[in-house]
């Protein structure tokens, strides 16, 4: 077992860890092997050979030198075996190039790429292909003839890795981790004056919603009702309220649209100074029909309901304004379960909401939120479980507390000064777990069987969870590399065997 903590700076280098048994390691470990990753990348030097009658062909030289205004001879192998979904999704390449007359070209994606080798073709759209591909498309061989432009400088280097998106929560043996923003704002909107939510739940109890009362929410309910027995149902019903509504930001926040639906939530837009975007319900939709979305749903109680399945069909009301009547067409969501299951008993209702949540533009600027949540009893919802710890970050990303009752987090922020705003300022706090036995454990996996140094860490202003921390530490972090490079020389490279 590892040390710990990759958390930890207590010099510059931040040692990292690959493995999941522990989390954290003081030591620098070996390593990744490309056989369990399932990606590798060389770069090869070559010299050029020409033969009679303008035949030529390239032999691998690790002994190549370059002259300025002369080419040199490189190629970049790429090799794909077998990685894991989780790899595969996030795998990119870099081929960075200097002192030669050609440019460099960052993050190619590999995730389309089946098992096999490939290799480097600057040429094609998707960069790397297979040697049958290369052939077929009339190139000679995959080997790259380019000029030298200084001798000093002249590098190839490539490197695969892959590196897991931090934004979603993900799985790491016992528990489901996720790193997010905290919001200077956030507001529920269908309880705003000033605008309405793209999602409601409408019901009798919602005639002080500004929505409800003047964008004709009491008319969609009753124009379903005129068709349909038994009637609307806010139980398990709900409906887009606003589809195709252009949507901008003239802050200099970033804005982001939150859909929940029954504890799992879908960002339904992101917006940064200056854009603007339309929000319509089809992405929405494809994410509410979706298997793992509807396993992972739970009702008012925190229960996941049998059988859970949705229907969708639109429903076209009229409604009056000041401008005269106004005919429109919503779609509305109805929610079935299987097993006899009573919509109308105390909690088995499905909660809707749409948030509004503003945090800063400027990474310095954020207050970062590191949570650990109990691992979800369907792999495929990760972080749908409650809360265990959730770690307090500054803009520097260094951890400046741990918070592990909704208690502790309320009385927190109440606190530190964090500008509250929005009437829904709370409901980011996490359900906490609350389970004395279950937040020792984490602070013992996290430290490897030691709890306080975790604590005297944070006291001292020595943790971090930066992204590279976090993908170390968790083991979500490959990256290979390899490079050439070429000496001076001051006679020809190409080697002609006849000459």
């Amino acid at each position: 077992m590892k040390r710990l903590l990759a958390f930890v700076f207590v010099v510059t280098l931040a040692f990292s860890f690959a493995g999941s048994a522990s989390a954290f390691s003081w030591e620098k470990p070996a390593p990744p092997d490309p056989e369990k990753i399932g990606y590798s990348i060389d770069v090869l030097k070559c010299t050029l050979v020409t033969g009679a009658a303008g035949s030529y062909y390239y032999n691998m030289d690790d002994n190549a030198a370059a002259v300025n205004g002369a080419d040199v001879y490189w190629a970049v192998k790429l090799t794909v075996d077998g990685p894991s979904d989780l790899i595969r999704s996030t795998a990119y390449a870099d081929v960075e190039i200097s002192g030669l007359a050609m440019s460099s070209v960052k993050a190619i994606p590999l995730n389309a790429l089946d098992d096999g080798v490939y290799y480097f073709i600057p040429s094609a759209g998707d960069y790397f292909q297979k040697i049958d591909t290369i052939i077929a498309n009339g190139v000679h061989s995959p080997v790259q003839a380019t000029r030298c432009t200084d001798t000093q400088t002249a590098r190839v280097t490539a490197q695969v890795y892959s590196e897991r998106v931090l934004g979603e929560a993900f799985n790491v043996g016992d528990y489901d981790v996720r790193l997010h923003p905290l919001y200077t704002e956030i507001k529920n909107m269908a309880k705003e004056k000033n605008s309405s939510p793209y999602i409601a739940q409408g019901s009798e109890d919602d005639g002080n919603c500004y929505y409800y009362t003047r964008e004709g929410g009491e008319e969609v309910i009753a124009a379903y009702n005129e068709k349909h027995d038994p009637d609307y149902n806010s139980n398990r019903q709900f409906w887009f309220h606003k589809d195709n509504n252009m949507w901008a930001n003239m802050s200099p926040q970033i804005l982001q649209q939150i859909f929940e639906v029954g504890g799992c939530y879908y960002i339904a837009g992101e917006l940064r100074y200056g854009e603007m975007i339309t929000i319509t319900r089809e992405p929405f939709e494809a994410w509410l029909q979706d298997p793992n979305t509807l396993r992972s749903i739970k009702n008012a109680n925190g229960e996941t309901i049998p059988g859970l399945s949705v229907n969708i069909e639109p429903v076209t009301y009229t409604y009056e304004t000041k401008n005269g009547t106004t005919k429109k067409t919503v779609h509305v969501y109805t929610f079935s379960a299987a097993g006899g299951y009573d919509w109308n008993a105390d909690g088995n209702n499905i909660v809707i909401h749409n948030y509004q949540g503003t945090y800063p533009g400027k990474e310095s600027e954020r207050t970062m939120l590191v949570t650990f949540y109990q691992a979800a009893r369907s792999p495929l919802a990760p972080g749908s479980g409650p809360a265990i710890a959730q770690f307090v970050l500054n803009g520097d990303r260094q951890v400046r507390a741990v918070l592990t009752s909704e208690a502790a987090w309320k009385e927190y922020f109440d606190k530190a000064n964090v500008e509250q705003s929005g009437n829904a300022w709370y409901a980011q706090c996490p359900n906490f777990l609350g389970d004395m036995d279950a937040i020792f454990d984490l602070m013992a996996w996290l430290d490897d069987g030691e709890i306080d140094s975790i604590f005297k860490a944070i006291e001292a202003g020595e943790m971090y969870m930066t992204d590279e921390n976090l993908w170390e530490a968790l083991g979500y972090a490959y990256r290979f590399e390899d490079s050439v490079s070429w000496q001076a020389s001051t006679v020809p490279i190409i080697v002609d065997p006849l000459a």
